[in-house]
């Protein structure tokens, strides 16, 4: 597994390698402990599956259980592909496990998690004002966070900005980032921003000229003038929540599905928002789509009582 995550390195995203080694982590010191020594023709199908209900019982959730078996499979094939072994069905002959789903479980995972206006208000009441500001640029535009970090002064042209890549912070470092190509094509794109949207950035900008060694054009950045690390804005998403009480679950895409949200409550045709986005997958932005608001509720209540 080792060898495999050390030729995984040619060539991709530093956060991507960094991901994929920590996950070989995962499944050697956490889950397969007992057989690191093994040679891999040694192991089996059932030590493997042990391994993956395992990860189920300690509260992994399915798509992580998921990812961690891909890895698995990945590493199956390059042993078969480097002749340590004949075939792959000790792996082929595993699954992965899922809970049996309360009703209360499938409501909580049928919708992506969003915000009401109210409480998207709440929740920018009490940031940090650079926070603040970030969030509700992300709130209003729909962006990935990493697309948010990514962007760079000269990305802001009247009141079009354009997308133009994602901020990969390698190796969980936010000194050791760059900006990389955007996640699809789709995601390569401009969009109008409102006034208000406009202010903030150009306020951000101005605020940065306070940073004594900022060495960069980045818009979002932190009290070094380096791009705010991900990990670090969703642990005071955390404590917002818990503060604010929310039911929601808060997290930096919860502001991206907000826009969604806020897009279709006013009406927006799927295809316009699913390019203002970037989503070339309609499954998210769908889901979100045909949710009914609390607003949307209200008014269809106001309608059936005047029929």
């Amino acid at each position: 597994m080792k060898e495999y995550a050390s030729d995984y390195k040619r060539p991709r995203k530093g956060s991507t390698i960094s991901a994929r080694s920590y996950q070989v982590d995962i499944l050697l010191e956490k889950y397969l402990l007992k057989q690191k020594n093994y040679l891999i023709h040694a192991i089996s199908a059932d030590v493997l599956q042990s391994a993956f209900n395992a990860m189920l019982d300690s509260g992994l959730s399915y798509n992580y259980i998921k990812a961690l078996r891909a890895l698995v499979g990945g590493i199956f094939k390059y042993a078969k592909a480097k002749g340590y072994i004949a075939h792959t069905d000790a792996y082929d002959s595993t699954y992965v496990p899922q809970k049996l789903l309360t009703v209360a479980d499938m409501a909580d995972t049928a919708i992506p998690a969003y915000l009401e206006k109210d409480d998207l208000n709440r929740v920018l009441g009490i940031m940090k004002p650079d926070h603040a500001r970030l969030f509700e640029v992300q709130a209003y535009t729909g962006m990935r966070i990493s697309e948010v970090l990514a962007l760079e002064e000269n990305d802001l042209d009247g009141s079009t900005l354009s997308i133009r890549g994602t901020y990969d912070s390698s190796n969980r470092s936010a000194t050791k980032g760059e900006k990389t190509p955007p996640k699809t094509l789709a995601s390569y794109r401009s969009i109008v921003v409102s006034d208000r949207i406009k202010a903030i950035i150009e306020e951000q900008i101005n605020v940065n000229q306070l940073i004594k060694y900022k060495g960069n054009s980045y818009i979002f950045v932190n009290s070094r003038g380096n791009p705010y690390d991900v990990n670090a804005l969703n642990r005071e998403l955390r404590i917002i929540k818990e503060t604010l009480q929310l039911q929601t679950k808060l997290t930096t895409h919860t502001f991206r599905h907000t826009h969604i949200s806020m897009l279709a409550e006013n009406n927006v045709p799927l295809h316009l928002i699913m390019q203002r986005v970037g989503h070339s997958d309609q499954k998210v932005t769908e889901k979100i789509y045909l949710h009914v608001t609390r607003k949307m509720k209200t008014d269809l209540a106001d309608i059936l009582e005047k029929m």
